[in-house]
């Protein structure tokens, strides 16, 4: 996945969504684990959860939707 490591977090948000939308199952699902990260760390529950969601639908019983439900799980 691109490196948006280096960046401040609105800008790789920002970078994040455009990727997302253009392909949702960029990279088996990191860059959608990544937003919902983002957004759960932000205190955007709802969109987190969404993209969680997501996750789960596209990528059932992975890698990347066992990571991500570590993360939502409080």
């Amino acid at each position: 996945i691109v490196n948006l490591h280096h960046l401040p977090r609105l800008q790789a948000l920002e970078c994040l969504e455009k990727i997302v939308a253009m392909d949702e199952q960029y990279k088996d699902g990191e860059a959608l684990f990544m937003l919902m990260d983002i957004y759960r760390s932000q205190g955007e529950t709802e969109k987190a959860t969404e993209k969680y969601n997501r996750i789960l639908e596209l990528f059932p019983n992975t890698d990347v939707a066992n990571r991500a439900a570590a993360k939502m799980t409080p």
